[in-house]
């Protein structure tokens, strides 16, 4: 649910962060307002806050517990760009000088952001299948003595070599290969 949540507000406040940065590309090349180019800078940077310390932060917090545990993982180069992107960005608005990379930071967090829900449905998907595969073996078996009796044993039990019987309709508790029957 939380990434979920966080995906939405990457998205939707991206597009909006997008709708401005298409605005500030065409003033440049057809020519702007000052004031209006300052209030869509502005308006990137407010826009652009939920994003940076919402939807993003599972990357600052990955890059952390790593620079914690002393092992840089791929979270610590994306929160760098993102942050150093972000920060340069609000440096530029404050200076009201130099250009904004809002859109940039917003469009980076929503596609990583993305691929991260995916491949965590996927993970899940993946889980919930093999449970289910689990679910569906035998919690016991009927394992053959040496002597040929049978004795009820648990699944987790068997080791290589012995023998079980398999009665018609059950399922197999472990690999093996058939010695008698068919």
């Amino acid at each position: 649910q939380q990434f979920r949540k966080r995906l939405i507000v990457a998205a939707a406040a991206g597009m909006q962060v997008m709708m401005f940065a298409i605005a500030l590309y065409a003033g440049e090349h057809f020519g702007i307002d000052g004031a209006i180019e300052k209030f869509l800078r502005t308006i990137s940077l407010l826009v652009s806050l939920p994003i940076v310390f919402y939807a993003a932060r599972p990357f600052f917090a990955g890059a952390w517990r790593g620079i914690r545990a002393g092992v840089a993982g791929m979270d610590l180069p994306v929160s760098l760009a993102i942050g150093i992107a972000f920060a340069a960005s609000a440096l530029a608005v404050w200076r009201d000088s130099g250009p904004v990379y809002f859109d940039s930071v917003a469009m980076f967090v929503l596609f990583l952001s993305g691929t991260r829900f995916l491949e965590m449905r996927a993970r899940q998907r993946s889980e919930d299948q093999a449970t289910a595969l689990a679910r569906l073996l035998p919690d016991t078996c009927l394992r053959l003595g040496d002597d040929g009796s049978e004795h009820t044993v648990p699944v987790p039990a068997l080791v290589a070599g012995d023998s079980v019987r398999i009665r018609p309709g059950d399922v197999l508790p472990a690999d093996g290969r058939v010695i008698e029957g068919v």
